[in-house]
């Protein structure tokens, strides 16, 4: 019989994560600061997740293979894909990029096509929380496509402002 681990760990940039024990299905637990500077939001995650982030390079590559003419996509993809909608958002991506070792569009690529090529859909839902008086916006993403790469990367994100979280 195994018992859960999962315990708060301050981090040195003010953020905070729960440890992941494979023995219970929840995912890691990350706050992410939108009170620092957007290329710096992301920096523990990435640390973190390094590793497992440059294996998707193999499902790009892959998606790829499917389209005409290979290279010229890739060639396309290294010319355009280099920013995202806001400058605040295009510049936490660089933060990413930059962490991981990623190329930028690479980055760009999974946080824009993974949805519209793997029929991935995501929402939102006002909650009842057990314990906590009003109710609370949660964001679901379903992950019911079979890139096992991807699995490895799940985790759940509370967004803080000025020490109070404001989304999850």
């Amino acid at each position: 019989m195994s018992t859960n681990t999962t315990s708060d760990v301050a981090l040195s940039s003010g953020s905070s994560y729960s440890e992941f024990d494979s023995s219970d299905d929840t995912p890691p637990l990350y706050q992410v600061d939108l009170s620092l500077p957007p290329q710096s939001r992301y920096l523990q995650i990435c640390n973190e997740y390094k590793d497992e982030m440059a294996k998707l390079v193999e499902i790009y590559d892959n998606l790829l293979s499917f389209a005409p003419s290979p290279r010229f996509f890739a060639f396309l993809a290294k010319k355009l894909l280099r920013r995202v909608y806001t400058r605040e958002e295009t510049q936490e991506i660089g933060g990413i990029s930059k962490a991981t070792e990623l190329p930028i569009h690479l980055v760009v690529a999974y946080n824009t096509f993974l949805d519209l090529l793997s029929g991935c859909m995501s929402g939102g839902a006002q909650v009842n929380v057990p314990g906590v008086q009003g109710s609370r916006m949660m964001h679901f993403r379903n992950l019911d496509w079979g890139m096992d790469p991807l699995r490895r990367l799940i985790i759940r994100v509370e967004y803080i402002f000025d020490g109070n979280v404001i989304a999850r």
